[in-house]
This record gives structure tokens, C-alpha cells and sequence, in this order.
């Protein structure tokens, strides 16, 4: 029997918890599911209440600890299952219940798959609608995180890797954990099933981080020093997809001094 750890970081996510948890399915008499909540040191009466209610279910582990960022919280959550394999999946997201048994199949099939994940949509409310993200590409890895946080992976490679860097409390720590294991010289496949649901907040994270230029780059800066092996071994994607990317922005900038110059004619017109 094939055995997968859910692990679910809690923080003050009280809410949304029960939605997440009803995703997940029952063991089978192929896949044995382990369900762990791990609370993140959440502080709000109904995240506290959700978390002693939910430990009275019998399947359910609830590990609580000092607010440490999700980073640690998943750390303690895949260190305390007993399974080969664990699904990192958010106290606010939920996933189909096919997901795991297609994500396990992946693997029976390819032994050299590290991370195997589906495609996804956004929701906010009762309204979905698509995330629009490319299929895995080992070039753009290197620079853009296309893939959810919520894939399917071995607690031996996240046991190689050191698993996931408890310093990186801005964002992308998925990001540099899934490097870590394509280090590895893993395989990474994506099942052609929306099986991910991402709710979409007023403010998140990574929206947040987005529009802070400068730490967004020491992200990335801590990113490339983790994964330098990495990135010199792949320096040939690296250039590659650098120019691609230089190349845009050229193109880009000579669209817009072209609409700018139209604009100026046409106020210029107007005024006469």
C-alpha cells in the first residue's frame, strides 16, 4: 500500500479549514491518506475553535507551534508523517479528491519523478475561473514559479534536500524547494485535470511581494544562492532565458515609443 501525508499549515485560517479537509479523500485499499494540521501559532477565536474541533476527528493530527512562518510549518508537518510520500496543501485551497490516487499513479508509472502536480483554477466566493499557467518548462523554472505549492512529492527527497528553507518568510519558498528537487535530477509531470483550487484573496503574499521590487529581488537573490549548483549547471537555460526575456522587453518598449509618438501626433491634431 502506497501512503501520502497531507500536510496543512494553519495560520488563523480557521474558516476555511473544514474546506480543505473535506477535499481530501479516504484511505483506499491502495492509498493510505494521513491527514496533518499543523497550527502555526494562529490567535483568532475561530481558527482555535476549528482546530479543537477537527481534533476530535481520529485520522486527523494536530501539531501546534510558536508562529514560525509556513515554511517550518510544513517542515514539522512532513517530519512528523509516516509517509513515502506528502501533498503540502494550504488551510484556504482544496483539491479533488482524484488528485492524490492520479498524482500516485504518475509515480508507478516514472520512478524518476520528484514532484508531480495538476492543472488548477482561481475562486474567490462561488466564482472560478481559470490560471492560466504554462506546462512545466525546465528553462523557465529558473526564473518563474508556473507550478502550485500543492504537488505530490517523496519525504525521501525532502529529506535529501534539507526541506524547505525556514529563512524564506517573504514568499517563494515552494519555489525553492521544487529547484531543490529538480537538483536532484528529477522529473516533474503534470496531469492535464484541473484537481487544484487556489482561493484567490483581496491582498496575498505574493501579490504583496509583486509590487515590492526590492524584495522580490532579494527573493530571488536568496533563491540563486541555494540553488547556485543549479544554476551553473544549467547556465546555457539560464542565458537563454534571459535573452528571451530581453528581447521581449525591447520589443515591448518599441511598441510603446511607437503608441507614444501616435499619441503625441494625435494630441498635437486635436489642438489645432
Amino acid at each position: 500500500m502506497v501512503s501520502v501525508a497531507v500536510i496543512i499549515p494553519c495560520y488563523n485560517a480557521g474558516r476555511f479549514l473544514s474546506e480543505a479537509l473535506a477535499s481530501i479523500p479516504e484511505s483506499s485499499d491502495d492509498i493510505s491518506i494521513e491527514i496533518i494540521v499543523v497550527d502555526d501559532g494562529s490567535n483568532s477565536a475561530d481558527t482555535l475553535q476549528a482546530l479543537q474541533d477537527i481534533e476530535k476527528d481520529a485520522r486527523i493530527k494536530v501539531i501546534r507551534q510558536e508562529n514560525r512562518g509556513v515554511s517550518s510549518a510544513r517542515n514539522v508537518g512532513v517530519r512528523a508523517s509516516n509517509s513515502e510520500f506528502f501533498l503540502p496543501l494550504d488551510a484556504d485551497d482544496f483539491i479533488e479528491a482524484r488528485f492524490i490516487e492520479l498524482a500516485v499513479n504518475e509515480y508507478s508509472k516514472n520512478p524518476r519523478l520528484g514532484a508531480v502536480y495538476s492543472l488548477a483554477d482561481k475562486f474567490s466566493g462561488e466564482q472560478f475561473w481559470p490560471w492560466e499557467l504554462p506546462k512545466y518548462d525546465p528553462k523557465l523554472i529558473l526564473f518563474h514559479n508556473h507550478i502550485q505549492n500543492a504537488c505530490l512529492f517523496r519525504k525521501s527527497d525532502w529529506t535529501t534536500v534539507g526541506g524547505y528553507d525556514e529563512e524564506m518568510i517573504s514568499g517563494r519558498e515552494d519555489h525553492d524547494f521544487l529547484l531543490k528537487i529538480i537538483a536532484l535530477g528529477r522529473q516533474v509531470s503534470r496531469i492535464e485535470e484541473i484537481l487544484f483550487h487556489y482561493r484567490q484573496h483581496e491582498t496575498s503574499l505574493n501579490r504583496e511581494i509583486g509590487s515590492q521590487r526590492s524584495e522580490q529581488i532579494k527573493v530571488m537573490q536568496k533563491i540563486a544562492m541555494n540553488n547556485r549548483e543549479l544554476y551553473g549547471n544549467n547556465i546555457d537555460l539560464v542565458m537563454q532565458q534571459y535573452m528571451e526575456e530581453h528581447f521581449r522587453l525591447v520589443d515591448y518598449q518599441l511598441r510603446y515609443s511607437n503608441l507614444e509618438r501616435w499619441r503625441r501626433r494625435v494630441r498635437r491634431i486635436l489642438r489645432k
